[in-house]
This record gives structure tokens, C-alpha cells and sequence, in this order.
């Protein structure tokens, strides 16, 4: 259901861009978006019988709020550092989840607490990484390359979790696989036909 919605915020992420940012959406990039978004519903497989309206819209409501956030991040990196991102994203999602933590908190074990370091030191350094991506090519570009984090998870649901892949999770990676392809294909077959012309 998460990667659902995680596939809809690349939507918004390219719609904003083209109006806040004034990034272009070039033909090939719209087809790279759409045949990814194609790769991760093939994945998902999603349905609405269990859903109800209100949580459907919900769902809708955090990819726009996710796709704002990417905007925020691409524009605020190209004059404040990345050390200063992390700080202010890190502090605001520190007040935010103190008040649910105090509600329900629960001692952790030494072993959970490896664990949660694990997560902060993992999740700090991708998302400098991200910052970095955000801050010198254009949004719509770095948010459809995040489509294979759905690889990722097919691949640690089986290496971590003994989760076998079925046939159309495989199918499925193979399209996302395509859509990032699809740009360097493109981008080669145009470099060559410019060389064959001035030959």
C-alpha cells in the first residue's frame, strides 16, 4: 500500500517542478515516469476493496505533502548547506514524533538500541546523498530514479526476510529497470545520429 503512494509523489514531485521550479518534462522523461509508475503498480498490484474513501484521499493528501517537501529540498539546497537540511529536518521530526513516542513509550532493549543507531547512522547518510542528488539535478529526474527503492525491497524482502519474489514482482522490476534505461538509450541514440550527421 506504501509504495503506492510513494509511486503517486513522483507525479506531484514532476507537476511541481514544472510549475515552481520551471523544470522542463521532456517526452522521453514523461515516458520514463509513466513506464516506472507502470514497473511499481505491477509490482504492488493494488486494490481498493478493502480501502474506504477517506483513506484513499489521505494517501493522496501525503504524496502531495512528500512531493512539496521535495520541491522545498531542491530549491532551499541551492543556497543553504546540506549539513543545515538535515539539522532542520531532523529537528522537526524529532518534535513531531515526541509526542506519540511519550504516549506510548517503551524502554529499549541494548539490541534495540543498536538498531535504532543503525537507522539514524543509515538513514543521515542517505539522506545527504538525497540532498546532494536534489541540489544539482533537476527534481523530476531524481524522483523517478527513486522507483528502484522497490527493487530494493523485493531484493531485502528475500535476502533478510526469505520473501520470494513471484513472477510478476520479477516482471515488475524488469519495467522499472527499463524506465531509468530508457533516458541513456535515448541519450546515446541522439549523441550518435548527431555524429552521423556531421560525417
Amino acid at each position: 500500500m506504501r509504495q503506492r503512494w510513494v509511486s503517486y509523489r513522483f507525479f506531484f514531485v514532476a507537476l511541481l517542478a514544472r510549475f515552481f521550479l520551471g523544470e522542463q518534462i521532456s517526452k522521453v522523461r514523461l515516458v520514463t515516469i509513466v513506464v516506472g509508475f507502470v514497473g511499481v503498480m505491477i509490482v504492488v498490484r493494488p486494490t481498493f476493496e478493502d480501502s474506504q474513501g477517506v483513506y484513499v484521499l489521505t494517501g493522496l493528501f501525503a504524496a502531495l505533502g512528500a512531493g512539496i517537501a521535495v520541491i522545498c529540498v531542491r530549491q532551499v539546497a541551492q543556497s543553504e548547506p546540506k549539513i543545515t537540511l538535515m539539522a532542520y529536518q531532523a529537528l522537526a521530526v524529532g518534535i513531531i514524533s515526541m509526542v506519540p513516542a511519550i504516549y506510548m513509550w517503551r524502554t529499549p532493549s541494548f539490541e534495540d538500541l543498536l538498531l535504532l543507531l543503525l537507522v539514524g547512522v543509515i538513514s543521515s547518510l542517505a539522506q545527504y546523498v538525497g540532498i546532494t542528488a536534489y541540489k544539482w539535478a533537476q527534481a523530476n529526474i531524481v524522483a523517478n530514479v527513486e522507483y528502484v527503492k522497490i527493487i530494493y525491497s523485493i531484493i531485502i524482502g528475500f535476502v533478510v526476510f526469505a520473501e520470494v519474489p513471484d513472477t510478476w514482482s520479477i516482471v515488475g522490476a524488469v519495467v522499472i529497470v527499463s524506465s531509468a534505461v530508457i533516458p541513456l538509450v535515448w541519450s546515446y541514440s541522439q549523441k550518435v545520429s548527431k555524429e552521423y550527421l556531421k560525417c
